[in-house]
């Protein structure tokens, strides 16, 4: 359970960075065509922390139904 906890912390961490990175890049890449690669790939990284929280959220679930 706790490394559950731990994951979860950590993807509500991941958000906060990706949230002030896509700020960052807006305010600050002046190229369209590296904005748009740049911005995507902080997607792809959010979503791929989003998954691993969900992973941990069904392992969670499986801790408490067996317990």
């Amino acid at each position: 359970m706790q490394h559950c906890d731990e994951v979860n912390r950590l993807e509500d961490v991941a958000d906060q960075i990706s949230r002030k990175a896509i700020g960052e890049l807006f305010e600050h890449e002046k190229d369209p065509i590296q904005l748009i690669k740049m911005k995507e790939l902080y997607e792809v990284l959010e979503m791929a922390t989003d998954k691993a929280e969900d992973a941990a959220n069904v392992l969670e679930a499986i801790v408490l139904k067996s317990a």
